[in-house]
């Protein structure tokens, strides 16, 4: 008995130290039963902390030697290398001046003045240099539509349209357009309804034909949902280099002896749509490296992540299956 207590304790103990493989299992359970109580969440968040260009952060951590002045005795080159160093020395407020930054953020934007969220959560990471950032979600009192329930309608009709189209039969109308499906990575069930080989009874004909036009009416719901009442944007004029494979130099910020970062302007104007952009082209766009690219089978180099990716000029659902998930 003494042993198995010993070995009990030793279990409750490790699940109490951080980022271990058992802390992480213990939170994902904690996350899945908050979603089977309260609902599935209406957004995912990632916050990453732009800790070279807080002011009043690099003041606190080192006032004597503030890289943030505008002093003429050293370019931007070297005042961008000196705003690292003081980050790497000090990490400790950089990571309570993250997260007290978090939570202002999210009192506001999550709070019942706002986007008033039933619900949310997050957690914590550190980046190889050791600053934080935070992944998490949250469920929003306004998900009226049920956009959990909406997104299976929408995946149960794409099946269903591709059931119809490998036998080569009329598709109804309203369906799913070609825009709508082209990026969609749908696992099809091994059943009846999809064996290219059998001929179709009619009354599994009529349920597939009612199953494409409720998930077209539910995908329109959706995107009501997201383009009326949360946030959707736009860029209204793209890099030239958006529709290539690969980046231009000349469209990427480079820091320089005299440019500037967007994100370090001393008095920026914020009327003015020309400092969004740049913000955007400097902060938002994907650059390929070694952290997201892989080789397949054959050798040839890709981006996990999908980049690039084609420009839309209207909001889409686009569906995503993974066999070891579902």
């Amino acid at each position: 008995m003494s042993t198995v207590a010993r070995q009990s304790w030793g279990v409750l103990t490790f699940r109490k130290e951080f980022w271990t493989r058992t802390f992480f299992s213990k939170a994902k359970r904690e996350l899945e039963s908050l979603m089977q109580q309260k609902g599935m969440c209406t957004l995912w968040f990632t916050f990453s902390a732009a800790d070279n260009h807080w002011r009043d952060f690099h003041t606190i951590a080192n006032p004597m030697n503030n890289a943030t002045n505008t002093t003429t005795e050293i370019d931007e080159k070297e005042k961008a290398i000196r705003r690292r160093k003081i980050v790497r020395d000090n990490l400790h407020v950089d990571d309570f001046h993250f997260h007290k930054g978090f939570g202002r953020f999210v009192n506001f934007f999550f709070g019942k003045d706002c986007l008033n969220a039933s619900w949310y959560w997050y957690r914590t990471e550190y980046q190889k240099r050791g600053c934080p950032h935070i992944h998490g979600c949250c469920r929003l009192t306004s998900d009226h539509p049920g956009l959990h329930e909406l997104g299976q309608k929408v995946v149960h009709a794409r099946q269903a349209q591709i059931a119809l189209q490998s036998r080569g039969l009329p598709l109804p109308s309203p369906c799913f357009s070609i825009e709508d499906t082209e990026d969609d990575k749908i696992l099809i069930s091994p059943t009846a309804d999809f064996d290219e080989t059998l001929t179709l009874q009619q009354t599994v004909l009529e349920d597939l034909t009612q199953t494409i036009r409720e998930g077209v009416d539910a995908q329109t719901r959706m995107l009501n949902y997201y383009n009326n009442y949360l946030i959707t944007t736009m860029h209204p004029s793209p890099p030239t280099d958006a529709t290539s494979d690969d980046r231009d130099p000349k469209t990427r910020f480079e820091q320089t002896e005299t440019s500037v970062h967007p994100c370090h302007m001393s008095n920026p104007d914020l009327n003015n749509l020309d400092y969004y952009l740049n913000v955007t082209n400097a902060c938002q766009r994907h650059k390929c490296n070694s952290y997201c690219q892989r080789c397949d089978k054959n050798g040839k180099t890709y981006c996990q992540m999908g980049y690039p990716q084609s420009i839309r000029h209207r909001s889409i659902v686009v569906v995503k299956q993974d066999k070891t998930r579902y």
